[in-house]
């Protein structure tokens, strides 16, 4: 099955990474937040794999830049308590070519454009989200509502301004509540 994908390419929901680092990570945010999809590590862009030496550790930090964990060392069975509060998204983990695969794929009853809330398109929509869900913070809101990450800060900071919601609690582990 993988060297199917290999041979595919590169394609919407497909990546090829040589190494697990910043590159990797942000491919596999913007995948968990739009279809799904799959990322290669260990493979070049021309198809080859190379293998790498990937670790728990890497594949930790990477939810600790997210903030999908709050601390080194708190391995997977963190993760995925965390992902129960978004069933959409499933997250996979194999070792495959000496390396780990990670798959995040979101469901397929979800319409693209709609979101994961049924249609976060503006304030208005993200208020009510909060109103809704209150706690969650920016991660969360980006995959609850299927808008890139700038535009939620973007309109986080305008409902702060207006004073229609706060944010609660330490920069790791607090998050978003109606006034």
């Amino acid at each position: 099955m993988i060297q199917q994908w290999i041979d595919a390419g590169e394609t919407q929901t497909q990546e090829f990474k040589s190494s697990f680092d910043k590159a990797c990570i942000e491919t596999l945010m913007a995948f968990a937040n739009a279809k799904g999809g799959h990322v290669l590590v260990g493979v070049t862009d021309q198809g080859t794999v190379q293998g790498t030496t990937l670790r728990n550790k890497l594949v930790a930090e990477a939810f600790y830049l997210t903030t999908g964990i709050e601390k080194y060392g708190s391995g997977f069975i963190r993760i995925r308590k965390t992902l129960q509060d978004y069933p959409e998204v499933h997250f996979d983990i194999a070792e495959k070519f000496g390396g780990v695969m990670a798959t995040f794929t979101k469901s397929q009853s979800e319409s693209q454009d709609e979101g994961v809330s049924g249609g976060v398109k503006n304030t208005e929509d993200l208020s009510r989200l909060i109103a809704t869900k209150p706690g969650m913070n920016t991660a969360a809101l980006v995959v609850q509502s299927g808008v890139t990450q700038r535009t939620i800060e973007r309109w986080l900071k305008q409902l702060k301004d207006q004073g229609k919601i706060e944010f609660r609690g330490a920069p790791k582990t607090g998050g978003y509540f109606s006034l």
